[in-house]
Formats: structure tokens, sequence, C-alpha cells
């Protein structure tokens, strides 16, 4: 049996200056089926980056040379959830750190 409905949640992050509208027409243009509906859920904001040109950002590169000499230090997407789009909207560079080798 086909059922009448089917429904899934798609988890999607925009990009710095992507806009959510925009996403969403595109979206629908790919899809390009009358029957199928999207519908944002929950708080929307947009996308946040922290410049990497600041004194917080350099004494993290600092450290981590200090203690690994050629390790990258760089700002990747974090796979789950961050407060920092609050901070950043204070004007308050905010970075995950995360230590790995």
């Amino acid at each position: 049996m086909i059922p009448p409905v089917a429904t899934a949640v798609l988890d999607v992050r925009l990009l710095p200056g992507q806009n959510p509208a925009d996403f969403l027409a595109e979206l629908n243009r790919v899809v390009d089926d009358s029957a199928v509906t999207f519908r944002p859920q929950g708080p929307n904001w947009p996308a946040t980056e922290s410049s990497t040109e600041t004194e917080l950002f350099r004494a993290i590169e600092a450290v981590a040379h200090a203690r690994h000499p050629n390790a990258l230090v760089t700002t990747p997407m974090l796979a789950g959830f961050t407060d920092s789009h609050h901070f950043r909207r204070l004007g308050i560079a905010s970075y995950g750190v995360g230590p790995f080798r």
C-alpha cells in the first residue's frame, strides 16, 4: 500500500549572506512538483561568521602553533548546534574550538 501523505524534515544550514527566501525558491525550482510543499519550521536566523582577522583568532593560532607548529587552524562548520549567532549579532567574535590533531 502506498500512503496518501509523506513528510520529511530537511535540516539546512545556509551560508553567510545566503537569503532563506531565495533558497526556498531554488528548492521549489529543483523539485518542480506542485504536490510537494516546503514549509520552514522553528526559528530562522541568518547565518553568521566571525572574521579570522581578530586578536582572538591570532591568539588561538599562536597557542596551536606553539604546541604543534604545522597545525592547520581553520573555522570549519560544526555538525552540531551553537549559540554563536547570538554573540555574533552583538559584535562578539565566536569560534568553535575542536582541538583535534
